[in-house]
Order: C-alpha cells, then structure tokens, then sequence
C-alpha cells in the first residue's frame, strides 16, 4: 500500500477531495468505529451485572430497551467499517490509475455519503450513551 501522508486536511470547495484526504477519513472513522465497538462491550457488561429479580418492571423494560439499542449500534458500527474498509480498498487498488494523490483529484459522491452516515451514526451514539449513563447512574 503507498504511503498516503496527509499535510493539510481541508475540503476543495469544487466537491473534490485528494485521496490522501479520503484516506485520511476513512482511517479515523475506522479508529472511531472500532471504539465505539469496544465501549458498548462495555455498556453490555454493566447491564449484564443488574439483577432483573431486584429491578421493577419499569426499569427491566428500559434495560431491554438499552439492550437492543446496544444490538443495534453494533450492526451499524460494522456496517460503517465494512463500507469505510470497502472504500478505502476501492481507493488503494484505483491510486495507480489516479496518479499521484497531491495533483490528481477524485470525485466520490460515495464518500459524501458515507460520511453523512458518520454524522448521523455519531449523534445517536451520542445521545444513547448519554442516555445510558443517566439510565444507569439510577440503577446503581
């Protein structure tokens, strides 16, 4: 794989990006993506330790909710770093056709898309963790 530095990451106003900047993307959503995995074991593990015979009702409804949140947001996350690895494997086997990454540009209305999935998948990881953490703060 060549070497893709990054020295200024900031967006052509022409919709282009260099490869470099799409590499760039798609190697910190894969580090963001692969946190975000590693915290909801996390979550899933302090769910685990509430005892459903000691909670109420109420509150055994709101862990199988979080519980299925939690589900969810896995599937997404390896959704998203499937799709960013896909792309970032589309990028390295085209860079010989492109030539060289600080003159040629490329123009991916996938990698807008991908990245508006990173946005919305990141405010409601935002919102769940926030959520989870008050939840639980009153469970333990």
């Amino acid at each position: 794989m060549q070497n893709l530095t990054v020295l200024n990451h900031c967006y052509m106003t022409d919709n282009t990006t260099s490869v470099a900047e799409l590499h760039f993307d798609h190697e910190v959503w894969t580090y963001e993506l692969k946190f975000w995995r590693e915290e909801l074991k996390i979550f899933e593990k302090y769910l685990s330790k509430i005892e459903l015979r000691e909670i109420t009702r109420e509150a055994a409804s709101e862990l199988e909710h979080f519980q299925n949140q939690f589900i969810h947001h896995k599937k997404v996350v390896h959704d998203l770093i499937h799709d960013a690895s896909s792309s970032e494997k589309f990028l390295v086997h085209n860079l010989d056709l492109w030539g060289s990454e600080t003159i040629r540009k490329v123009k991916l209305e996938e990698h807008a898309t991908l990245e508006e999935q990173m946005q919305t998948a990141r405010k409601i990881y935002t919102e769940l963790k926030s959520d989870f953490r008050h939840w639980l703060a009153n469970r333990l």
